[in-house]
């Protein structure tokens, strides 16, 4: 469940600053009471990696040179990741443009092939032409996940992506479900569970709690 000023500036993606913390119910008190409250997401690859949160006891502190400033902050991060992260996968011995695993991205992003229900490694290995043990070992060196996980973390976020657009509302979640490319409702649960912290309930309430859906 979304909670805090930071869980609500991840959810909505946006820059959220509170002069008064007594005038809302969305502050949660940390280790005491402070006044007023500052979060600006950290978006890496078009998804929310972190926040960075700070609070005042002061009433009305963080001005508009705290918003700008902790805004830069945040949009430096991202290339800093990006570094970081090809740094790490050249240690391990692949590098993050290695031309399969940008294929197999390209694949998933473009193709959505995460759709089919009945895709595998074997599958994915032959339409790149490669052996499965090496795919293996490029997705879980690069993409630093197994190729289960992978491919589910996609379902999952179109599943999302189909209930902000209020799809819900005209399809049973099943059906969206499989849509994405899931093949049973437990499977489809436990996932959405894993990824997200929230029950697909919880999640379209949060939306609707936040007049986001």
């Amino acid at each position: 469940m979304v909670q805090g000023i930071a869980g609500r500036s991840a959810l909505r993606r946006e820059a959220l600053y509170v002069e008064d913390t007594r005038l809302t119910n969305h502050y949660v008190v940390d280790d005491q009471v402070r006044l007023s409250e500052l979060a600006v997401p950290i978006i890496w690859r078009n998804k929310v990696v972190g926040v960075i949160d700070s609070e005042n006891s002061s009433k009305g502190f963080f001005n508009g040179f705290y918003v700008d400033v902790f805004g830069l902050i945040a949009q430096l991060c991202a290339p800093m990741m990006d570094h970081f992260q090809k740094r790490e996968k050249k240690k391990a011995g692949i590098e993050l443009s290695n031309k399969y695993y940008l294929q197999f991205i390209q694949l998933l992003e473009r193709d959505k092939i995460y759709r089919d229900k009945h895709l595998s490694l074997d599958s994915v290995a032959r339409q790149l032409d490669i052996s499965t043990v090496y795919l293996s070992k490029i997705i879980n060196q690069v993409g630093q996940q197994p190729f289960s996980t992978l491919i589910n973390k996609y379902r999952i976020e179109e599943v999302q992506q189909l209930i902000r657009k209020g799809q819900h509302h005209h399809y049973n979640l099943l059906v969206l479900a499989h849509q994405a490319g899931f093949n049973s409702k437990s499977s489809f649960n436990y996932n959405f569970k894993f990824y997200t912290q929230q029950t697909p309930s919880d999640f379209i309430r949060s939306l609707e709690k936040e007049g986001l859906e």
